[in-house]
């Protein structure tokens, strides 16, 4: 068993790396910065799990999942955010992209390694506010838990600029309504918090595609 940790938050990592240890002494741990980092050792069919910090695989997450499944069907994704604030709209997404988890709260030991302790045992594990937005079937509408739009995308990009609502609106040719109706979907889509979001997680697509993902800085 392998287990790929990408993330740069140093809290995360350090109980994750002590709990796999302790847990599962024969299981492999990489940390994740950069693409050489994992690509050569997910060759083969080794059961693999990829903890992922939410922002990691940038704007559109659901190409790179793809592409990692493409080179070993057998990884499981889990995600994970740190904060008591649960992005819920994110879980869904990556529920429905067939995630095996989204950890919200990370930096809670307790949290963190229930969760995680559920996954390795084959369950699936998400957060109370997913599970109960699935009972209310959140989880059917394609346009809370799909991909980012084109416009969505191109919208998400000018915010992490610092471009204002009415700003954008003047580059697109579109209303400033029109534009905050997009801006209220990108926001669930990306498991937003606060301004700095966009730039965060348009800084991880960035990277990774001039050949790095690098983990979140705290």
């Amino acid at each position: 068993m392998k287990f790929f940790i990408a993330t740069n938050n140093y809290v995360v990592k350090g109980t994750v790396r002590e709990y796999l240890k302790k847990q599962f002494p024969m299981v492999e741990i990489f940390d994740v910065m950069k693409d050489e980092d994992f690509l050569y050792h997910l060759e083969g069919q080794d059961e693999t799990f990829f903890l992922v910090e939410k922002f990691f695989l940038g704007l559109c997450i659901q190409e790179k999942m793809a592409c990692l499944n493409g080179i070993n069907k057998n990884i499981h994704f889990i995600f994970f955010e740190t904060g008591l604030v649960c992005a819920g709209g994110f879980g869904l997404r990556v529920r429905k992209l067939g995630a095996s988890g989204f950890i919200s709260n990370a930096e809670n030991k307790d949290v963190l390694l229930s969760s995680i302790t559920k996954i390795l045992q084959g369950d699936k594990d998400f957060p109370e506010a997913v599970n109960y937005a699935v009972e209310h079937g959140e989880h059917l509408s394609t346009r809370a838990t799909g991909e980012l739009t084109d416009i969505e995308f191109d919208i998400a990009v000018m915010l992490a600029h610092g471009l204002t609502n009415k700003e954008i609106a003047y580059e697109l040719s579109i209303t400033p309504d029109c534009v905050r109706a997009h801006v209220y979907w990108i926001r669930k889509k990306i498991g937003y918090h606060n301004p700095e979001d966009y730039a965060e997680v348009y800084k991880q697509m960035v990277a990774r595609v001039t050949g790095g993902w690098n983990g979140y800085q705290n």
